[in-house]
Parts: C-alpha cells; sequence; structure tokens
C-alpha cells in the first residue's frame, strides 16, 4: 500500500514538472502578444510570499497586473501614473486603449491569475516583473 502511495505522489510531482515546462514554454509568446495592439507600451505586476501575515500562512501570490499607453498624458513615476489596473469587472474601456487591446489585456490578466506556481517557475520570487515589447525585465521586488 505503501509504494502505491509512493508511487501516486511520483506521478503527482512528475506531471506537475511536465505542467510547469509546457506553461513556461508558452508564458513569454502569450505574455508578448498583447503587444500587437499599437497602444501598449509597458505591462507590469509584483510577484512575492509576504514575510509575515498576521499569523496565516504566507503563500506565493501574484499582485494585480497594470498596463501602460504610450497615449497615456501621465508621466511614469516610482508608483502607478499612467498605469491602469487591468480588471475584466470594470467594463469600461480606459483612455488610450482599443476595445480589443482591453479585451486581450484582460485575457491574459485572467490566465496569469491562474498560474501563480508557474510565474514563481520562471520568474522567482520577490520581484517585479516587466514587459515591453522589446521583452520581460525582472527586478527586486522590496516590499513589507
Amino acid at each position: 500500500m505503501f509504494d502505491q502511495l509512493k508511487a501516486i505522489a511520483g506521478q503527482a510531482a512528475a506531471a506537475k514538472a511536465k505542467y510547469i515546462e509546457e506553461a513556461k514554454t508558452l508564458l513569454t509568446p502569450a505574455i508578448l502578444s498583447v503587444f500587437k495592439f499599437d497602444e501598449v507600451e509597458k505591462v507590469k505586476w509584483t510577484q512575492y510570499t509576504p514575510y509575515f501575515n498576521d499569523g496565516e500562512p504566507c503563500v506565493f501570490s501574484v499582485g494585480d497586473i497594470y498596463v501602460r499607453s504610450n497615449k497615456s498624458t501621465e508621466e511614469e513615476g516610482e508608483e502607478d501614473e499612467g498605469f491602469e489596473y487591468i480588471s475584466s469587472y470594470n467594463k469600461k474601456v480606459p483612455d488610450g486603449f482599443s476595445a480589443e487591446a482591453w479585451a486581450a489585456l484582460n485575457e491574459l490578466s485572467d490566465a496569469l491569475s491562474g498560474m501563480h506556481d508557474v510565474l514563481e517557475e520562471a520568474f522567482g520570487d520577490h520581484v517585479q516583473v516587466f514587459v515591453t515589447r522589446e521583452g520581460i525585465e525582472v527586478e527586486e521586488y522590496e516590499h513589507d
């Protein structure tokens, strides 16, 4: 019986490893696909495991995904100036984006929301991810 449990655990680990590798192969092209829309300038998000969570388990998570239009009139600063929070709950297309681009960005956000293990494997923990037409940059992220 214990050998069967070990075999099942091994199968689960192999299946997860295969899933992560296949997803990582698709990840970069999927993320970069939103740049087929001229107005998409930059996409960014944070991902990290909190150091403390009021006694609750500290679990890796991916933060909200933001996008900046090259038509934004706000200057990009340290925080989120000029960036729009991508949310399928907000049905109004923000200024600077076409309906098609906004729909694609929402699809990207929805797809990434279920892939925390893949994003952690691909980009790491305690990082901020920046995506432009030129590619993906990862920087260390300081958080409380």
